[in-house]
């Protein structure tokens, strides 16, 4: 049986579509994007596919995710706190850590201006490193917001960030 290797970290963009990263000390070593559902899907799909890259990265210490205090549509709402519930859940019953950071916080301290936009999102991780995406474009923002959640929760931290690409 393979034990499988804990990783220190995931950063999380909770939304109909997944940006995550994988975090081991302070090196961003994987990141990416998953479609939690299908436009016609049953609509507990996306609930059940989170819940199940969940179990699958179980082994992780601790969850980052950027934390929505408000919504532009009440549909956008219900998915994100159906996915912040289980979230929760998940890491209280597996006892891993969970930290939650203002978005508008990860805006202003990771493109310098609390109301950036993703394509402003983006054009900071690309200068920082980040090989996912296509420059100056908002094409995979979900996983750029991810990483630029634990970026900013690292930084915080005195840790300097980097990819495991740089």
């Amino acid at each position: 049986m393979a034990v499988e290797r804990t990783i220190s970290a995931m950063s999380l963009d909770l939304g109909s579509n997944l940006g995550y990263c994988m975090i081991d000390h302070g090196i961003i070593i994987k990141s990416g994007a998953l479609k939690l559902s299908a436009k016609d899907s049953h609509p507990g799909t996306r609930f059940q596919r989170f819940q199940n890259f969940l179990i699958a990265h179980r082994h992780v210490k601790e969850i980052m995710y950027e934390d929505v205090p408000r919504f532009e549509s009440a549909a956008s709402a219900k998915v994100y706190c159906g996915l912040l519930s289980i979230l929760q859940l998940f890491c209280l019953v597996q006892g891993i850590n969970l930290t939650g950071i203002f978005a508008k916080s990860v805006k202003k301290e990771f493109a310098g201006n609390g109301n950036a936009d993703k394509a402003a999102m983006c054009k900071v991780a690309h200068r920082l490193g980040w090989r996912g995406g296509h420059p100056d474009t908002d094409i995979d923002h979900d996983e750029c917001d991810a990483i630029a959640g634990a970026w900013v929760i690292l930084k915080r931290r005195g840790v300097d960030p980097n990819f495991i690409n740089v």
